[in-house]
């Protein structure tokens, strides 16, 4: 089962993300938007990226792991 571990480690990256985000959001006092701030648009789209293409990801992953890919090469990919 290698789909799940990756799924966990996606997991862990996007709540890196959204505090990352949060964060910048905070210190520059800005809810909703991106307050015409550079440093918080950047913030606010890795994060946006990430749970666009995380998912599809995960997707093709499982696909390959379904498929009888092996281990080793799921994993390189």
């Amino acid at each position: 089962m290698t789909t799940p571990f990756y799924a966990a480690l996606i997991g862990i990256m996007l709540i890196a993300l959204s505090l990352k985000t949060i964060n910048a959001r905070r210190k520059l006092s800005v809810g909703i938007g991106d307050g015409n701030d550079l440093g918080l648009k950047r913030c606010i789209r890795a994060q946006a990226n990430f749970t666009e293409y995380a998912p599809i990801f995960l997707i093709i992953l499982g696909y390959a792991e379904l498929s009888g890919l092996p281990s080793c090469v799921i994993h390189c990919f």
